[in-house]
């Protein structure tokens, strides 16, 4: 199955938000399940990543997230080393797409971008454009929907 455009994977996003999961479960909850795979201990533990919850000064939970989806879904299916290059891909690509419109890629880069703005309003696009760069590049090495 072809990897969701932005558009599919924002209102899978909103869907996923309104369960009550956070950014970084979002991502890996939207991800894992495109790729047909349920793991919900994964998407909970996720909830550590989130940024919002008071981590606002460190990378931001939607990409860390990507990394965890990428893993999760890779884990028995390439070599280690392979994986790796593949979350070191994710990062740089985040940060060329995504973070590049900011001044960083952590949480407090995105949200004190415009501070009249919620998180509910600025975060979805960034968590929708780090599930899609990860599920391609999952897809890209064979591992899809």
């Amino acid at each position: 199955m072809a990897v969701p455009s932005l558009e599919e994977l924002l209102e899978r996003v909103k869907a996923s938000s309104e369960k009550g999961n956070l950014c970084s479960q979002i991502v890996v909850d939207v991800g894992l399940d495109h790729l047909g795979e349920r793991k919900p201990d994964v998407v909970k533990a996720a909830g550590g990543l989130a940024g919002a919850q008071g981590f606002v000064e460190v990378t931001c939970g939607a990409l860390t997230a990507a990394g965890v989806l990428i893993a999760s879904a890779a884990v028995d299916r390439m070599e280690r080393d392979q994986m790796y290059m593949l979350i070191q891909e994710l990062e740089e690509r985040f940060n060329q797409d995504i973070a590049s419109s900011y001044s960083g890629n952590r949480c407090g880069d995105f949200l004190d971008a415009d501070p009249n703005k919620l998180p509910t309003e600025v975060c979805p696009p960034i968590i929708a454009g780090a599930t899609k760069i990860a599920l391609e590049l999952l897809e890209e090495n064979g591992i899809h929907g």
